[in-house]
């Protein structure tokens, strides 16, 4: 039934009925406890399941569910569901029966997780739902004046608006969440190292028994196979195959290299869009069309891994306009390219505008802790999100990237990009982030160096080397000194030399690059706003590290 049907048939008793939100709390801690790749991957649909499968179960039973059914029929206890994916929930619900199926909500995630809460904020209909300037009965005016009047929004958008900041309020001032006691002397869990374990684990198959806590036991059971696998083989029997290749563990995916990538995307103002609907059937069917993008978005990519005995990823969340999954390293690159130009693409045709998505993705070994990993790569998102507005009247695209060859134990994406790459206040040995061409480039670049070898693995080495070192003029005549001693053709088109020129042609070009005393020597350099400060910064480096990422240059 179409919403806007519903709420014609409310109107004249709005006080009798409620718009309520809802978001579950601290998501990825949850779900990033550990590094066991069936917990992650087993609290993911844990989580999944209840705001989707159990919410729906639960709204059946105290409502009924007019978005389930033809035409309306007299009932006092008439609901409507807007919507409920991605940790996050929307629906209209009976004002007198509201306390009652958020306390059952609520209980629900408590007793299935042991360690998740779900927040809920709601208010009558007839708060600012069909007028305009008017405060909250019994709200703060300091709330009306920041929130009511900051758009032009009107009616029910009016009212999901300031839903949607007392939402967020009530997350930053919430003060309880389950907790488990311990004590000193209590074996602990062998995967969170925080619990009591209860649970002897794995010896009833011959292997080495592990002792788990009662949580990490729930998600253990439950990530056996991918949740979302079995989701998207209900949209497409192609992906039923796939269900069984789902990787057993993080090191199995990722390969003879050893590393993972784990990669975080997010719409750009995804917000502005969304608030642009005139009414709540609207943002219902744009929240609609943004969640098929990402599915359309992602389907030809996750096709091409068909001959994989094994998959080289594991998606662990794909709902609203969030995407987050871990690759194999060799992949992740090209895959995060793909994936933004898709989106941009398919949402912005189905919105009838310009859309965007930025994406942060760090990669590392598979032995390192995946909450370090997940939270560096979030820090990159916000870095790439931060870029893509650089040009306020064309936002674009962008990404940007970590390749952490060392464990570290920080969750600043910054902290480390410092630490490897800026030289002083001036110069920095990478331009990222990057919009979605500039990348492309890059990795054209880097396959070119790759087909022809162009240079060695040794020598991409030694000039990374070079660069890591710091004094610019130094690595400079050092490449200089490469190109000098590159291996000429007797065909002029074939020369190395002239290949490798060709190359930093391209990139001074695009990105308006200059020696580094002015002249015409080796142009590497060009301007890049970096944290704010408009700074001299190099692709090249960049370029090499995606050639070791995905396979590195010729081994001559």
């Amino acid at each position: 039934m179409n919403l806007n049907n519903y709420l014609d048939y409310v109107q004249g008793k709005e006080s009798e009925y409620s718009l309520l939100l809802g978001d579950t709390d601290q998501i990825h801690a949850y779900v990033f406890e550990t590094s066991k790749l069936p917990e992650i991957r087993g609290a993911s649909q844990l989580l999944r399941t209840l705001i989707t499968d159990e919410f729906d179960s639960i709204f059946g039973e105290h409502f009924a569910d007019a978005s389930s059914v033809d035409r309306i029929e007299n009932d006092a206890n008439l609901g409507y569901r807007i919507y409920n994916d991605a940790g996050s929930c929307m629906a209209i619900v009976p004002t007198k029966k509201v306390e009652e199926f958020v306390n059952a909500i609520t209980e629900k995630f408590v007793h299935e997780t042991g360690d998740v809460t779900i927040t809920f904020v709601h208010a009558p209909l007839s708060n600012l739902a069909r007028r305009k300037g008017l405060p909250v009965s019994g709200g703060r005016i300091s709330e009306w004046i920041l929130e009511s009047n900051k758009d032009e929004l009107e009616g029910h958008m009016k009212l999901l608006r300031f839903l949607e900041y007392r939402l967020r309020m009530e997350k930053k001032k919430k003060s309880y969440f389950p907790f488990i006691e311990s004590n000193p002397i209590v074996r602990r869990c062998d995967h969170c190292r925080k619990r009591p374990a209860v649970h002897k684990w794995g010896y009833d198959n011959g292997s080495e028994p592990e002792y788990v806590c009662s949580i990490c036991a729930k998600k253990k059971s439950k990530g056996g196979k991918s949740g979302i696998l079995v989701e998207l083989a209900k949209k497409d029997k192609f992906y039923t195959s796939y269900i069984e290749k789902s990787p057993p563990d993080l090191d199995t995916l990722a390969g003879t290299s050893g590393y993972i990538g784990i990669l975080y995307a997010d719409g750009n103002e995804m917000g502005n869009i969304l608030y642009g609907a005139k009414d709540l059937d609207e943002f219902g069917s744009k929240s609609q069309k943004i969640k098929d993008s990402i599915f359309e978005s992602l389907d030809p990519l996750l096709k091409k891994f068909k001959d994989h005995k094994t998959l080289p990823f594991e998606i662990l969340n794909m709902a609203g306009d969030d995407i987050i999954m871990i690759l194999q390293a060799q992949y992740v690159l090209k895959f995060s390219l793909d994936l933004l130009e898709n989106f941009e693409t398919i949402c912005s045709k189905k919105l009838n505008g310009d859309v965007t998505m930025s994406l942060g993705t760090a990669i590392f070994r598979a032995k390192y802790p995946v909450r370090y990993a997940f939270e560096i790569a979030k820090s990159l998102l916000k870095n790439a999100k931060q870029f893509s507005k650089q040009d306020k009247n064309k936002p674009q695209s962008s990404l940007s990237y970590l390749y952490m060859k060392n464990p570290v134990a920080t969750f600043s994406s910054k902290e480390i990009l410092d630490s490897y790459y800026r030289i002083s206040n001036e110069y920095c040995l990478t331009m990222r982030p990057y919009t979605c061409d500039e990348f492309r480039l890059l990795l054209e670049v880097a396959n070119k160096i790759r087909e022809h070898n162009i240079l060695t693995s040794s020598q991409i080495n030694a000039i990374s080397r070079s660069f890591e070192e710091k004094s610019l003029y130094s690595t400079t005549n050092f490449i200089k000194y490469q190109i000098a001693r590159m291996k000429d053709s007797k065909r002029e088109n074939d020369s190395k030399r002239r290949l490798f020129r060709k190359i930093i042609a391209e990139l001074e070009k695009k990105f308006k690059l200059e020696d580094l005393d002015g002249t015409d020597g080796l142009p590497l350099w060009g301007k890049r706003r970096i944290d704010g400060n408009l700074m001299n910064a190099t692709p090249l480096l960049d370029i090499f590290e995606i050639l070791e990422i995905s396979g590195g240059g010729s081994s001559e």
